[in-house]
């Protein structure tokens, strides 16, 4: 213990004044080099300054494996889990062990076939997640070639690096902190095979020689496209099918009216803005034990979550994605969540080279969405643009299309649509540009027959009344609105759902010139608990 805490006080007074020392240094030479205000790229050469500062910020923290789910592919029969392993951890353990074989081969001086083993490395270590419908299964399972109860799907793995930044408020400016992230290794895997509405039991591991697991965790996968939960008397030709009848408005509440009292609804929690702070653990804790505000579990069965943006608010301080990953790992080892990009998972990149000002670093790394289509993933092909006050008014072009950006999914009677409203790149938006194409697409190709309700997910919302992020101000949202909400109103999309405001709010069905309209879609945002920035 005592131990632990020299460690992390050490870690952190070191990383504090290395922060404040570092940007003071390179903000003072700036300003001295360029006679004012530092411009991004001066900032962006004067990293490799900073990092000469800065020795603390070549370590990564990892507290633990952030396990996170999230639907597959096909998310009544899928299910991708994505976790973490330390790449400083894994390095000392695989020499650890090379130099035990090497110790062995020098003892022996050979193998049995006369030839010396070589010896492990890093590239021979797998990382797998194991399943099984029961914790037997699983934990004697593992070895087992026979067991058809156990499911195993191997992992990815990528690192990445990027170099933190600190804002400077009075002069809408990042700048270089001296701290030069290493993330630990990211896995992400895909079960496959799996039984709707069905409670598994698994475990991540490592193998190769460097063995471990994790804890086992559980959970239960969602409805079938076009079915509610057990004990519903609706279905697809009873209520989903009078609600695709009826048109749009008028078809989500005859469907609501036309369902028996034995009817178990489908529950979908949606938040967003959520951070790290008591509120923010006091939300997951109760999303955890499905409760809520309204008794949740009381209303039917709560499925999966939905977070519409502004996870960690890290702020291109790297570190806070593993800290965020570990505050929320007991609900995401258990709850499948769905994630979109918010402004704060914007986040810069300083690093000099190729990769400077890239955006969305963080997020596309960390969070794989089963129903993306990676195939035409599109990530930072197009140099960002960063206009006049872009910091306030999100006056920039940056791109990041398809894969975790934008994608949809079915689970039970409604169709999920998950948008990125600073995808700005494609400017001002409409035909021709990859979000509008797929949205146009993907609204034009849902069988209200299956899935009668239409819910779109976004960060900014298309109206709010809060001064603080006055509507009309932003120009990224401006745009998107521009061509994102004509489509919303003419597929007779049910509900919206955004973030960003800190401020609940909810519209009634609104029409293109935000005036009520009985036939339009609803505007609400979601639960936030993170202060706001």
């Amino acid at each position: 213990l005592t131990h632990s805490l020299t460690h992390s006080l050490t870690h952190s007074l070191t990383r504090s004044l290395t922060r404040s020392l570092t940007h003071s240094l390179t903000h003072s030479l700036a300003r001295s080099l360029t006679g004012g205000a530092m411009q991004p790229r001066v900032a962006g050469w004067l990293t490799a300054l900073a990092l000469c500062c800065s020795h603390a910020g070549l370590a990564s923290v990892v507290p633990s494996n952030q396990i996170r789910l999230g639907l597959g592919p096909t998310p009544e029969s899928s299910m991708v889990v994505s976790w973490v392993t330390s790449r400083a951890d894994m390095a000392r353990r695989v020499d650890e062990l090379a130099k035990q074989q090497q110790q062995q081969q020098q003892g022996t001086n050979t193998n049995s076939s006369g030839i010396n083993t070589p010896a492990i490395s890093i590239a021979d270590v797998q990382y797998l997640v194991y399943c099984a419908a029961t914790v037997e299964g699983l934990l004697t399972g593992n070895n087992s070639s026979n067991n058809s109860d156990l499911l195993t799907a191997v992992g990815s793995s990528e690192a990445y690096n990027f170099t933190d930044s600190t804002l400077v408020f009075d002069e809408e400016e990042f700048y270089p902190t001296g701290v030069f992230y290493e993330s630990p290794f990211i896995h992400h895997a895909v079960l496959e095979g799996l039984r709707p509405l069905t409670t598994y039991f698994y475990h991540v591991t490592v193998e190769g020689g460097v063995n471990s697991r994790s804890p086992v965790f559980n959970f239960t996968t969602v409805a079938p496209r076009g079915q509610l939960p057990p004990g519903s008397s609706a279905g697809v030709g009873s209520a989903a099918g009078s609600a695709a009848g009826a048109g749009a408005g008028a078809g989500a509440g005859s469907m609501s009216s036309s369902a028996s009292a034995s009817v178990v609804p489908s529950v979908t929690v949606i938040c967003g803005d959520v951070g790290q702070t008591n509120h923010s653990r006091n939300t997951v804790n109760a999303i955890l034990e499905h409760r809520g505000y309204a008794q949740l579990a009381a209303l039917g069965a709560v499925e999966f979550g939905i977070m519409v943006g502004d996870m960690s608010y890290a702020d291109s301080n790297s570190s806070r994605w593993d800290t965020w990953g570990a505050m929320v790992e007991p609900l995401t080892a258990r709850f499948p969540m769905m994630f979109g990009v918010g402004n704060h998972e914007i986040e810069l990149d300083l690093t000099p080279g190729p990769q400077y000002l890239n955006a969305f670093t963080h997020y596309k790394h960390r969070f794989h969405a089963g129903p993306g289509d990676y195939a035409r993933e599109s990530w930072m092909q197009q140099p960002a643009e960063l206009r006049e006050h872009y910091m306030w008014h999100y006056n920039y072009s940056l791109q990041y299309d398809y894969g975790s950006s934008f994608y949809s999914w079915d689970v039970g009677l409604v169709h999920y649509v998950m948008l990125n409203t600073y995808d700005t790149a494609c400017r001002p938006g409409g035909p021709g540009c990859p979000q509008y194409d797929f949205l146009l697409h993907d609204l034009e190709t849902v069988d209200r027959a299956v899935t009668p309700w239409v819910v779109v997910c976004m960060h900014a919302p298309l109206y709010n009344s809060n001064v603080k992020h006055a509507q009309g101000a932003e120009v990224a949202t401006v745009e998107f609105s521009a061509w994102a909400q004509p489509l919303l109103v003419r597929f007779d999309v049910n509900l919206v759902f955004a973030g960003h405001v800190h401020w609940y709010e909810r519209f009634g069905h609104v029409n293109l010139d935000g005036k009520l309209d009985p036939v339009s879609y609803t505007h609400l945002r979601a639960h936030e608990t993170e202060a706001d920035l």
